[in-house]
Parts: C-alpha cells; sequence; structure tokens
C-alpha cells in the first residue's frame, strides 16, 4: 500500500492479462462530490497530488467497467476488468448462415505468442461434441506480425489423449488425415488469416483431430529462401482459454531442448495453480493460440442403389 501522505502513485492493469491500461479516467470525491479528474498516463504511473482532499476515486474507460474506490482502499496497482470478453476480429452474432464455430473465440494476449515452427511443437484439438456430423468450411488463425514471406501449411492429424500420468496428460498425434497445399503469408497479411477447406471434409461426433500449422520457410524480396533471428519470424497469436486442448513441448532448461511429448500446457497450469494455492498465477497464464474452425451441419449422404435387373 502506497504512504498516501507522500501522494498517491498508481497503475491500471487488466485483471485478465496483467497488461498496462493507458488512458482511463479517473475522478476523485470529496462528500460525494467532485473534486478532480484526468486520465492516467500512457508513459510512467500517474501521481494524485498530495495537496488534494478526496476520499474516494472511480476509474473508467469505455471498454472497462467502472471502478469505485475508497481512498483507504487504493493501492499501487489497480486492476480493471475489461467488458468484452471476445476477439475482435470473431464477433459471432445472429447465425443466419447456420455456421458452428469449433475453438474459443476469446480477448487476446498480446505478450504471449509462438514461432511457427517445421516441426510438430504445439497444436490444438478440435472435437466435435454435437451429435451429428460437421462439415468443415475454413478454419481461421491470428497472427501478431509478418515480415518476411512466409510459406506455410495446415495439418489436421488423427490424435488420442493419454490417461492421466501423475495428473498431466499427453497427445499421441497419428498420421495426416489431411493438410492443406503450401500456402503463404505475406508482410501485409498481418491479424486475421482465414484458409478454405475442400468441401468434402467431414468431422463425425466425439472425433477428436488435432490442428497444427507447420511453416515450410521464409522468403526475401527477391523470393529466395532465407533464414530470419527469431525477432524477424512469423509469430501466431494466442488468446485467454478456459479450455484444457492446447498441447505443446516443453523447454528443457538443462538440455536447451524441447521436450519429445506434447503436454497439455493449460492442465499443467492448473495442477500447479491446485498444488501452490499461495501462488497466484495470472489469467493470462491460461491461453492457447488463436485459431477457429468453422463449419455447419452436413447433410445426409445420398444413397447409392445398385442396378438390379427386374425379374422375367
Amino acid at each position: 500500500m502506497s504512504n498516501l501522505s507522500f501522494g498517491q502513485v498508481f497503475i491500471t492493469i487488466d485483471q485478465d492479462t496483467d497488461e498496462f491500461i493507458e488512458d482511463v479516467n479517473y475522478t476523485l470525491y470529496k462528500d460525494r462530490g467532485e473534486v478532480f479528474n484526468g486520465v492516467t498516463l500512457s508513459d510512467r504511473p500517474t501521481e494524485i497530488s498530495q495537496g488534494l482532499l478526496y476520499d474516494s476515486i472511480t476509474f473508467s474507460r469505455v471498454d472497462y467497467e467502472t471502478l469505485g474506490l475508497l481512498r483507504k482502499n487504493i493501492d499501487s496497482v489497480i486492476y480493471l476488468k475489461k467488458r468484452i470478453f471476445y476477439l475482435d476480429e470473431v464477433v459471432v452474432g445472429a447465425k443466419q448462415d447456420k455456421s458452428i464455430t469449433l475453438g474459443e473465440t476469446n480477448r487476446f494476449v498480446k505478450r504471449i505468442y509462438s514461432n511457427l515452427s517445421e516441426d510438430l511443437d504445439e497444436g490444438l484439438v478440435f472435437t466435435n461434441t454435437l451429435p451429428y456430423v460437421l462439415q468443415l468450411d475454413k478454419i481461421v488463425f491470428y497472427v501478431k506480425k509478418v515480415h518476411f514471406k512466409t510459406a506455410y501449411k495446415i495439418n489436421f492429424s488423427e490424435m488420442k489423449k493419454t490417461t492421466l500420468n501423475y495428473g498431466n496428460q499427453y497427445a499421441n498425434v497419428g498420421d495426416v488425415m489431411y493438410a492443406t497445399d503450401t500456402l503463404y503469408l505475406n508482410p501485409k497479411d498481418n491479424r486475421k488469416i482465414e484458409v478454405a477447406l475442400p468441401p468434402d471434409w467431414y468431422l463425425e461426433p466425439d472425433k477428436p483431430v488435432f490442428v497444427w500449422i507447420q511453416l515450410l520457410g521464409y522468403y526475401d524480396e527477391d523470393g529466395h529462401k532465407t533464414a530470419l533471428e527469431p525477432e524477424m519470424r512469423t509469430r501466431l497469436r494466442f488468446q485467454l482459454s478456459d479450455n484444457l486442448d492446447y498441447y505443446a513441448k516443453m523447454y528443457n532448461v538443462k538440455s536447451k531442448n524441447l521436450t519429445e511429448e506434447l503436454i497439455n500446457i493449460n492442465l499443467l497450469h492448473t495442477n500447479y495453480a491446485f498444488s501452490n494455492p499461495s501462488v497466484k498465477l495470472a489469467n493470462s497464464t491460461f491461453s492457447a493460440p488463436a485459431i477457429v474452425l468453422y463449419a455447419h451441419k452436413a447433410e445426409p449422404l445420398p444413397v447409392k442403389h445398385e442396378n438390379v435387373s427386374a425379374p422375367k
């Protein structure tokens, strides 16, 4: 708690992502009357002059819930709760086109991302939980930045989840069921990427599919394949996650290599939080790649009739 005799200093933080929030309006009150209002600073903590007499304060921004606090309860970190809990680009309203989404559409986590990899290092499990067959229409994913032309493909593989092993779960990824042709991202292709899927791609009820995006290479302006420093590689954006569908390899600090197995990341975090109740994990710890599948209810396939000669 800051010492109010020296003036109150605070910063405003998103309670879900632990990210700094700028341009937050704050208003000071004394005996329910407004005595001062201002806007938080963008480059440093905001300080309330010790000469201001007030007994309460409110914080507001159009995309966050308004928060009111008594002066005695003001801390150096003010956590605000966002009003909107979905990706800006994925707003599913009245589904007149009868589209069905598989996967989450939550808020982005700006500070969490992963570089596309040539190897199977991470992926998401999608399961058709509906009692009928789905016909997949397209896949949507989000990239943070594309600096160089990026060749990639999307793999849809069979998978099985292992039984729990000391509270953890691993993914046994099998054969590729379907893979796109070689696709390309260009420097202008930022944020939302849509890829159409073939019209004969179906997902049976309760059948999981493991989806991962595979890097095939980077190309310079002359079309030559090139190697890039990590900070220049194409990055897959992450979103807050409530599910246990994200599997990835872990980094071994001793060997400096990735582990062989794909582990359920959010289940791992959940187990850690349960085993260490005194340690508060940030909500942004529970995240996953921002990937969504779009589908619709498949029409029954036509019944094939064999030609049978009429009896004489």
